[in-house]
């Protein structure tokens, strides 16, 4: 089986789940944002700026570094980096976590998500912006978790109590703890 973990942007390195002690069970998945947190092995960038300036500064030589399909001619078609024609076609908070997301689910049997927040909107209030971004971002989460039927996702300790009814009704779908997911791997 093959494993790996996903980040969202709001990771910390600390507490139990270590990127290095991710790295032990398989490949980190993030946007560049969490870079100085966990130097995972696959940085997401949807910023053209940013990937010109990571271009510019030879990061890809430290990792993989992967941008938006559209981004390679304008960066001089350089051949030493990925790249992704997918796209998030809303706007939606936390792009790029969604986008490192999709991309790990399409090569990994098991894929464990640490730092996302996976609540719903009933909070929210009606017709309001936050809602209607929530609501996209937790549609692209299930649309990922749904289109990946045979890959399962573990969410670890993710924020949020009341998590989106259509995660939870996916057979691929779980949530646990850093102490039992890093337990279990162990296993594996």
């Amino acid at each position: 089986m093959e494993i790996a973990w996903c980040l969202s942007s709001t990771y910390k390195s600390e507490g139990t789940l270590t990127a290095e002690v991710m790295k032990q069970h398989g490949p980190i998945w993030a946007p560049y944002s969490v870079w100085g947190q966990a130097e995972q092995d696959n940085v997401i960038t949807d910023d053209f700026n940013v990937a010109r300036q990571l271009m510019n500064t030879n990061f890809h030589e430290s990792c993989n570094l992967w941008f938006n399909d559209d981004f390679w001619v304008k960066l001089g078609r350089p051949t030493d980096i990925n790249t992704y024609d997918w796209k998030v076609s809303v706007e939606i908070p936390n792009k790029e976590e969604i986008i490192a997301l999709q991309m790990a689910s399409t090569r990994y049997d098991i894929i464990c998500a640490v730092g996302f927040d996976l609540h719903g909107v009933g909070t929210y209030k009606p017709n309001s912006m936050d809602k209607h971004l929530r609501q996209n971002y937790v549609n692209y989460l299930t649309a990922i978790v749904k289109m990946a039927e045979d890959t399962q996702f573990v969410f670890i300790d993710p924020a949020g109590e009341d998590i989106h009814a259509g995660l939870t009704m996916k057979e691929n779908f779980s949530t646990d703890t850093a102490e039992n997911a890093l337990e279990l791997l162990k296993s594996l």
